[in-house]
């Protein structure tokens, strides 16, 4: 009995243990850029906010510059001039805090951008 509730309690643990993200898709309202620490932010246009890590605000996602921002803007900035909708992933285990904003607290994380 104690191997098989040792066995569960791993299974648990190692499905915590990896991040996985939750894909949506929305049009670009605002581009915001110019971070000091490398990072980037949209507003998406009129969608329900996915919100998977729980993070204090919703009204905008952030990609952090370790995850690529240059094409992520490029991206992002493609969709707006062409308003197309972008799709992308937010992290589920991790939120972000904006440097020099006037909007203290922290935003989700997106991994990847894509827009058609």
């Amino acid at each position: 009995m104690k191997m098989a509730s040792a066995a569960i309690f791993l299974t648990c643990l190692s499905q915590l243990s990896f991040a996985a993200p939750i894909f949506t898709s929305a049009k670009v309202d605002y581009v915001f850029a110019g971070y000091p620490d490398g990072s980037i932010a949209f507003i998406p246009l009129g969608t329900e906010r996915v919100n998977p890590a729980n993070c204090s605000h919703t009204q905008a996602y952030v990609m952090k510059h370790s995850l690529g921002t240059d094409g992520a803007l490029s991206v992002m900035l493609a969709a707006k001039m062409g308003d197309k909708t972008v799709a992308f992933s937010v992290l589920d285990n991790e939120c972000h805090a904006l440097p020099q904003t006037d909007n203290p607290g922290t935003f989700p994380v997106l991994q990847r951008i894509s827009v058609r």
